[in-house]
């Protein structure tokens, strides 16, 4: 049995990603005598986690860099990584690491950076050439996890596309926090938009539906290096009724979950949501579209929360979960055993067992 592992992340930013490494070393860190870290030059976001080391890799990352330096970066830290060698690997960035690991984390498909909100291919010919240069045929073979079915899905397709066969795709639901005391009978009217203030969330569609609701509105979440002039675009063009709270503390986020009634989920096509496995844990009614992670793996298509098609459809179903039964909103609280952090940690083990 392997008692030496090296983990691979970046912490340039935080985000549903980093938040899951935080997981996997918490559920794996008994199995080894010593755990290694192979990350970026300056890694801002670094939580403390104990490490016997830390090897500072040369990548680094804004939201707002271009796609041909994100590219640059990538080349870069292969050959890096190439040199590296441990008994057990675990790589929860295989897009930009990329590195075979023993067991890896996809937490998006290969193809997001050439993907329109849609998920139609935008950039065809970068598709092109980037199966042509080969550079995934590393994961061949490869075992890797998910985080949920409509990921898998999407991941498996990405990597046809680039003609990469890998060795099997395993799913794993990740954990969220399930917080004690939720008064959900205490909940106001309250609509929660929470994550990356990033612009591929499309937070400034629930600008719009404010300004066509009655409610109160909240966004908040991390602002990364590069998502500042996007935090001002929106705070320039909210209405009266959103207040916008960036990089809110544990506490705040805390108290946020407990007050707000319904979570707003804009983003289309999301790999998985771990927000909004968060808003079930707190007795939140998710809101989200009907494309996606969140819809399939999460709201269970319906089950536990409502889904959209179109925007002009948001406000009545905001009224609708507002006034939603004691009830409904237990059913959902109550599904929240789904994200707990012994079942996953259960689950990423049988995954190490069965790749070591």
């Amino acid at each position: 049995m392997p008692k030496r592992a090296l983990f691979i992340e970046e912490f340039t930013r935080l985000g549903g990603g980093q938040i899951a490494f935080v997981n996997v070393y918490n559920a794996l860190k008994e199995r080894f005598n010593t755990i290694s870290l192979y990350t970026d030059r300056d890694h801002p976001r670094l939580p403390p986690l104990h490490f016997d080391k830390v090897i500072e890799g040369g990548y680094s990352y804004s939201e707002d860099d271009p796609i041909y330096k994100v590219g640059f970066r990538i080349l870069r830290e292969r050959r890096r990584l190439s040199k590296v060698k441990e008994e057990f690997t675990f790589n929860n960035h295989p897009n930009v690491f990329v590195y075979n690991a023993t067991l890896n984390f996809v937490h998006e498909n290969f193809l997001t950076p050439f993907m329109d909100e849609h998920g139609n291919l935008k950039k065809k010919f970068m598709v092109y050439a980037l199966k042509a240069s080969k550079l995934y045929k590393v994961y061949d073979r490869a075992n890797i996890v998910v985080a949920g079915e409509y990921s898998k899905s999407v991941v498996n397709k990405s990597l046809s596309i680039l003609g990469v066969k890998p060795k099997r795709i395993a799913v794993v639901n990740l954990p969220v926090e399930q917080p004690r005391d939720v008064d959900l009978e205490g909940k106001e009217g309250l609509v929660l938009l929470f994550g990356r203030i990033n612009r591929e969330k499309r937070l400034e569609v629930g600008l719009e539906v404010a300004r066509r609701s009655t409610q109160k509105f909240i966004i908040a979440g991390s602002v990364n290096r590069g998502d500042e002039t996007y935090l001002e675009f929106l705070k320039a063009h909210a209405p009266p009724n959103v207040n916008i709270i960036p990089n809110p503390t544990i506490e705040e986020k805390d108290a946020l979950f407990r007050k707000a009634s319904v979570f707003l989920q804009t983003k289309l096509l999301e790999h998985y949501g771990l927000a909004v496995a968060e808003a079930v844990s707190y007795g939140l009614v998710p809101i989200v579209p009907k494309v996606g992670g969140p819809w399939v793996d999460i709201v269970m298509e319906g089950k536990y929360g409502l889904g959209y098609s179109r925007l002009e459809d948001i406000p009545a179903l905001i009224t609708q979960a507002v006034h939603s039964p004691l009830s409904i909103r237990k059913e959902i609280f109550e599904s929240r055993e789904r994200f707990s952090f012994s079942k996953f940690k259960e689950s990423i083990n049988k995954e190490v067992d069965a790749v070591i």
